[in-house]
């Protein structure tokens, strides 16, 4: 006859089931699956930046980002900056995007619950490391400095900055002059710190 009456111990089958294999590995599988959307819209928004944007086409964009004055102001980033004719600066960001946000280690613990305790699992979540970023985006004249960071906090040197064709220009269409050529500054504007910040705090909410 089946047993009425009595107890179960909660706390020790929560125990049990936190010890199984099977668990680590679904709640593993299943942040992966939310972890893959969200690293694709990371990078989505990425490439979709009018800084992203504007430092892809070349030498003869357009300031679009309003980082120069704006689009009228015969300004623009790649040229600014000093990118080689033919660089690709954006390349080595997205790639550092798509192979270093993953899932690492799973951690089993009890958390209490109303009166007993239920497992839960904690997936420890590989994030870029701002080093490897600023390393894959030395500015090309500035040694130890990064256009990514310079972007979000400024970069000297625009009242000295002339846009023309020239063959000497790094990118063949600027040069630096040694005197001062106009009364305007360089207009940082949120760009990779501020997605990654949007992006962990959705990671904290899977």
């Amino acid at each position: 006859m089946p047993r009425r009456g009595g107890t179960v111990d909660m706390t020790g089958v929560a125990q049990v089931i936190s010890k199984m294999p099977q668990f680590r590995r679904t709640a593993k599988l299943e942040v992966e699956k939310r972890l893959v959307l969200e690293k694709q819209a990371l990078i989505d928004e990425f490439d979709s930046h009018k800084v992203t944007l504007e430092v892809q086409d070349g030498p003869t964009a357009s300031n679009t980002s309003n980082t120069l004055g704006g689009p009228g102001s015969n300004a623009n980033l790649y040229t600014f900056i000093g990118f080689g004719e033919g660089l690709n600066p954006v390349r080595p960001i997205r790639t550092i995007l798509h192979t270093s946000i993953h899932t690492s280690s799973v951690t089993m613990a009890l958390t209490k619950r109303g009166p007993s305790h239920v497992p839960v699992a904690s997936v420890n979540i590989t994030l870029p490391n701002e080093n490897k970023i600023r390393e894959a985006s030395l500015m090309p004249w500035e040694p130890g400095k990064s256009w990514i960071s310079g972007i979000e906090e400024g970069i000297s040197g625009f009242g000295y900055y002339m846009y023309k064709k020239f063959e000497k220009g790094r990118s063949g269409y600027a040069l630096q002059s040694k005197h001062k050529v106009r009364n305007a500054h360089f207009r940082p504007v949120p760009y990779l710190k501020e997605m990654l910040g949007r992006f962990t705090n959705r990671l904290l909410r899977l």
